[in-house]
């Protein structure tokens, strides 16, 4: 996030426009996180990192900084209670290290995870 951060301090305006952005495509790729196997979740998240590197930053590391972001992000704003926030928080944790995205991305996934206290035991 650190990337995201130093935009934002620089008062770049696009940061918020790239979350905008990401949020509005995760509202797709993430309506049937209840029912979705968790093979085919990570297949989704491989194939949809260059997605978000081309639309939701000026480099590639900072699309990768808002893809995890804000796909846990979008969870919590659309979970119903910390409960469900749980279950699919680490269905998308387990999606996101099942997948054949970047390190990075990986890396950043269970960060995140864990400032949401999303653990996976």
């Amino acid at each position: 996030m650190r990337g995201n951060i130093q935009l934002l301090m620089m008062g770049d305006a696009s940061v918020a426009a790239n979350f905008q952005r990401a949020k509005d495509h995760w509202a797709g790729l993430l309506e049937d996180i209840d029912t979705v196997r968790l093979s085919v979740l990570a297949d989704r998240l491989t194939s949809q990192q260059g997605w978000f590197e081309d639309h939701c930053g000026s480099t590639r590391h900072d699309g990768q900084e808002v893809m995890v972001w804000t796909a846990f992000a979008y969870l919590m704003s659309s979970a119903d209670g910390v409960e469900a926030l749980t279950i699919t928080g680490v269905k998308l944790l387990e999606a996101f290290k099942a997948s054949s995205c970047s390190g990075e991305v990986i890396a950043d996934a269970v960060l995140v995870a864990r400032y949401y206290y999303i653990e996976n035991d």
